[in-house]
């Protein structure tokens, strides 16, 4: 069974650039395993966007992406879902998040 992500990031200043921009703000922030693995499995097919946007004012990021099984299971092996959402949380430019997934 695939596993959806969501997750809401507030940020403290707005983000004058487009969703991806603000996307890849936190990205930048992850350790390099995570990043390199997310960014492979979006390549190969395996984590698909289903919704993402950013508020019209720039202070709120909202994602929702499928997972493979695999793909999730990796990720976990590498950084559990609580960490991921301390480490977004530890962020300088975010100011609350929220983060997890779901059986799809």
């Amino acid at each position: 069974m695939a596993k959806i992500q969501n997750y809401t990031i507030v940020f403290k200043e707005p983000q004058t650039e487009d969703v991806t921009d603000a996307m890849y703000s936190v990205g930048s922030g992850m350790p390099n395993a995570i990043r390199n693995h997310i960014q492979s499995q979006i390549l190969e097919g395996n984590i698909t966007n289903e919704q993402v946007s950013l508020s019209s004012n720039g202070l709120t990021l909202k994602v929702s992406r499928t997972w493979t099984d695999s793909a999730y299971n990796t990720f976990v092996d590498i950084l559990s879902e609580s960490e991921m959402l301390t480490t977004i949380q530890n962020m300088s430019h975010v100011s609350s998040a929220t983060y997890g997934f779901s059986d799809s």
